[in-house]
């Protein structure tokens, strides 16, 4: 399956969402599958998207990247890097481009029929009940 960097991080979302509830085994261990399977393509977007924050930062004379201050002078919870007017348009342009950087993933969608069994047949877990935005973040990794 071909996949945005994009897709796939909304996808997490929805995909932590359904694997902290109690479901029945065979839906979750696909769900759980993909998520290993996209975890390293995840995790090097974020190191990605750390460095290209800092790199557009305003610096210190250290050339540590700086953060916001509230009007006390004391650093914003949570933390927010520093950025020109100028720096946050390039750094947005660029985010948007890496997140638009697609890939392939070893995985086919998961039926739908799989995850909206009445009781599984291994575990005896009911039937997996999914919130309408958890059906929309899992996009294009469920089929019917």
């Amino acid at each position: 399956m071909k996949i945005t960097l994009n897709e796939v991080k909304t996808m997490q979302e929805g995909l932590d969402a359904i694997l902290a509830e109690k479901i029945p085994c065979k839906p979750g261990y696909w769900f759980k599958r993909f998520l290993n399977k996209v975890s390293s393509e995840l995790k090097a977007m974020e190191e990605t998207r750390i460095k290209t924050v800092e790199a557009y930062a305003k610096k210190d004379k250290d050339g540590k990247p700086l953060f916001k201050k509230d009007k006390d002078g004391k650093q914003l919870d949570p933390p927010q890097y520093d950025l020109s007017k100028e720096n946050l348009e390039k750094l947005q342009k660029e985010l948007f481009e890496l997140g638009n950087i697609e890939f392939e993933v070893d995985q086919e969608p998961i039926k739908l029929s799989d995850i909206d069994s009445e009781v599984c047949e291994v575990c005896g877990q009911k039937k997996l009940v999914i919130k309408p935005l958890v059906w929309i973040q899992l996009g294009k990794l469920v089929e019917e």
